[in-house]
């Protein structure tokens, strides 16, 4: 009965080290998160090879290490196979085995993909007696030496929805919670425990040389509390890449690495934050990738460059990887207009007014008017002669921005014009000639232009249709040197547009 508790002890002692979580954890894993689970299988545009070695909290006697060695791929279109091998040792515990995985996947919404996976795995799991030393390193003459190993056989469930740039998964190691059948421990003292696992992350392209990819893992077991890590990488061009992550009540850890063509290294350091970080230097993890028929992907679309219909640029998968900017449904390559939302029958650009003129080539797009006007309303000759006799006609008292009585009639007849046809803009421009000085030419003219409008106003026309400016004495079209001259500089000019 000593050895049975002596060792329940024992199996107590790792547990409570582990947080009560039985599988290794290591800061790299979304490298190998296939591991995790198995419906990631085959969900990569590439096969690959990943081997992982972690050396957990270094300078403490005993500290977990593991080694994975990991090969994935993409059996069918719907079909993943994976396969891993792996070694974990934590003092006298340790484990060396292979798992299995198979994957299926479906098409769900738009571009998104539900993938459902299950693997079975089988290892040795061995307890060595004699690595067992207590108190001031004495060994117990009553607790027997030698080795002891048992099989174990076990299965992970896992689902994943996932397009190419978000992912969620949620998977269920330990699904039979096998027991470790030891001689020296007595019957449904120690089994493997169901875990429950949680992933997500989103890859969000900065511009064409960065990248940036959030994600979390939440994991748990019915008997632990849950352990969140929060990461964030930084990838540049593909090629280079750094990240951190906080693995609350555990450690804060520092990423980097390199992928280059087919190969992919990464390392990571955590820094322990709980108490045992008085007993250790940190932990390392090195890992070592080859991608197998990875297809080059310059635009990081998502979509091989020999697939890419548009490979230099950013576009999705239902636009074979072209852009389509303003989502008119008509790619930017096609897109005489490609950042305004546009029609088919316009080669993509807008036509506001529906008068068969494009926005662009319209020098009136909020009005309808025919081709040969370049889309502009025509003023008829009558319409023309009210403006021209308006303009003629205006007249203001000597220096001053005061209408004689004499252009009322004139005004007044332009004013009705623009009330029957509510299309229309009037812009009013005031110029002087350059007697006086210019601050006060300048004034004089944004005066009289005022005044016209403040007449036409007065009289029910709208303001907002109605727009001023005024230049002073600076655009003569006549010289100021003589009398004649100077007059036909003393205007306000009227001028009917359409937007």
């Amino acid at each position: 009965m000593i050895r049975k508790v002596t060792y329940l002890l024992c199996f107590v002692l790792i547990s409570q080290i582990g947080l009560s979580q039985q599988l290794p954890h290591y800061s790299l894993y979304m490298y190998n998160d296939a591991v995790l689970n198995p419906a990631v299988c085959g969900t990569k545009s590439y096969n690959f090879l990943t081997l992982i070695s972690r050396n957990q909290w270094a300078g403490f006697e005993g500290a977990p290490k593991t080694q994975l060695l990991t090969y994935q791929r993409s059996q069918t279109e719907k079909m993943g196979l994976g396969g891993t091998i792996f070694n974990d040792a934590t003092g006298p515990i340790s484990r060396t085995g292979a798992q299995l995985s198979y994957a299926y996947r479906i098409p769900v919404v738009k571009d998104y993909k539900l993938s459902f996976g299950l693997s079975g795995s089988i290892y040795q799991y061995i307890f060595d007696n004699d690595k067992i030393i207590l108190h001031d390193d004495i060994i117990d003459p009553s607790m027997p030496g030698g080795v002891e190993k048992t099989l174990v056989y076990d299965a992970t469930f896992g689902t994943y929805f996932y397009n190419d740039k978000y992912y969620i998964g949620v998977s269920i190691p330990n699904l039979i919670q096998s027991k470790i059948n030891l001689e020296t421990v007595e019957d449904d003292v120690n089994k493997m425990v169901r875990h429950y696992f949680i992933t997500s992350g989103y890859n969000y392209v900065i511009n064409d040389d960065f990248a940036i990819e959030p994600s979390i893992l939440l994991k748990g077991t019915g008997s632990s509390p849950l352990q969140l890590d929060i990461n964030l990488r930084t990838i540049f061009r593909d090629y280079l890449w750094a990240g951190t992550s906080y693995r609350n009540k555990d450690a804060l850890v520092l990423m980097f690495g390199v992928d280059y063509n087919n190969y992919s290294f990464g390392y990571s350091f955590d820094k322990t934050l709980s108490d045992i970080s008085t007993y250790e230097t940190g932990s390392h993890g090195i890992m070592l990738g080859y991608k197998f028929g990875k297809q080059k992907d310059s635009d990081r679309d998502g979509i091989p460059d020999d697939k890419d219909h548009c490979p230099n640029e950013y576009g999705s998968k239902e636009n074979f990887g072209c852009p389509d900017s303003d989502n008119d449904g008509i790619l930017d390559k096609n897109d005489n207009c490609p950042n305004e939302f546009g029609l088919i029958e316009n080669a993509g650009c807008p036509d506001y007014d529906k008068d068969s003129v494009i926005d662009k080539e319209d020098n009136c797009p909020k009005t309808p008017g025919p081709v040969e006007n370049q889309g502009c309303p025509i003023i008829t000759k009558k319409q023309k002669a009210i403006i021209d006799t308006a303009f003629a006609n205006l007249e203001f008292v000597f220096a001053k921005a005061e209408i004689t009585f004499n252009s009322y009639s004139h005004l007044e007849r332009l004013g009705k014009m623009l009330n029957n046809y509510p299309e229309m803009r009037l812009r009013i421009t005031g110029h002087t000639d350059n007697v006086g000085g210019d601050e006060a030419n300048m004034k004089l003219s944004e005066a009289r232009a005022n005044a016209v409008k403040t007449f036409l106003t007065s009289r029910g026309i709208e303001a907002s249709i109605i727009f001023t400016l005024f230049y002073g004495e600076t655009k003569p079209i006549a010289t100021n040197e003589t009398e004649e001259g100077r007059a036909k500089n003393r205007r306000v000019e009227l001028t009917i547009f359409f937007e």
